[in-house]
């Protein structure tokens, strides 16, 4: 029973490592740009970057606790989100689906450059 518990525990772990948990801290920026062109990125950062800036703590409560696989495409023209992390890792979604946390991150992104 104890090894059972052991291995569930240590399967749940790796599960929720796999999916990239993100306690919010570790996001250094959080962008969404069209795909595969139009006007500059809209960019939420901790310090002024190129594109309409908003401060990444205008977004926290947005940023999901851990990072969903990007669903499949089934277009190629869209809204790309992209999230880099401090440790270098960075997770893309879209252009034209995306997980719903993701897509509440966007548009409360879009919101915050809108309302300075």
């Amino acid at each position: 029973m104890l090894l059972t518990v052991t291995l569930g525990s240590a399967a749940l772990a790796l599960a929720v490592a796999a999916c990239g948990g993100s306690s919010g801290s570790a996001v250094v920026k959080v962008s969404t740009f069209p795909w595969p062109e139009g006007p500059g990125p809209v960019v939420a950062a901790i310090r002024s970057v190129p594109g309409i800036y908003v401060p990444l703590s205008k977004i926290k409560a947005a940023i999901p606790k851990t990072w969903p696989k990007n669903p499949p495409q089934t277009c190629r023209y869209g809204a790309k989100v992209q999230i880099a992390l401090k440790d270098g890792r960075t997770f893309a979604y879209g252009p034209c689906n995306r997980p719903g946390s993701i897509e509440r991150l966007r548009l409360a992104l879009i919101k915050a450059a809108r309302h300075p």
